[in-house]
């Protein structure tokens, strides 16, 4: 059996939703931290997430939460925060982040006004998360995820072991299908 990981989802969207109960059906503990109070209590009694994925039932192992401490003492943050919100919401969190803490990016695009990608915004954001930061990307779509359809997904980060433990974290075979991640340790920032 894996180790089991403390782990939160920052962004309620669908991709967060999606990785949130991925994640917690491998057997992890899950937070999905998003802002909409009603949105969370919607989630921790019905178990779906009827904003971004509705009749999806997702893995009773999720729980969702709008309360930032809840990021405290987390293994690995899964930053599903669009681009443009990510350094806003690094700078307002910062108190409850640890450099002990893996950061795995799930968001892409570049940041408008600087023009910065995702891994640039935490590195100048967080300087000592940079060399715990990894990319999850990919052609997915996080309704498939959720209905454990196959979905190729690729770990990028510039720690080779790291990206091999990501890799086995997020890799997922269901009865009916399989889904595996690549990885790849070369992407620089």
């Amino acid at each position: 059996m894996q180790q089991q990981f403390r782990i939160a989802v920052a962004g309620g969207g669908s991709w967060g939703t999606a990785l949130a109960h991925l994640l917690a059906r491998n057997g992890h503990e899950v937070c999905l931290l998003m802002r909409d109070t009603a949105l969370a209590a919607h989630i921790n009694t019905h178990h779906e997430n009827p904003r971004y994925l509705k009749e999806c039932v997702l893995d009773v192992g999720v729980r969702a939460s709008v309360l930032p401490q809840d990021l405290r003492e987390r293994d690995i943050i899964v930053l599903a925060i669009p681009c443009q919100q990510l350094r806003g919401w690094l700078q307002a969190h910062l108190s409850f982040l640890s450099p002990d803490t893996v950061f795995v990016n799930a968001a892409k695009g570049l940041e408008t006004q600087s023009q910065s990608t995702c891994s640039k915004i935490l590195a100048e954001t967080l300087p000592w998360g940079a060399a715990r930061y990894a990319m999850l990307s990919g052609p997915s779509f996080a309704r498939e995820v959720v209905e454990e359809k196959p979905t190729a997904v690729v770990i990028g980060c510039v720690n080779p072991a790291l990206g091999q433990s990501l890799r086995t974290l997020f890799s997922n075979r269901s009865e009916e299908h399989t889904s595996e991640l690549q990885s790849h340790s070369e992407i620089s920032y």
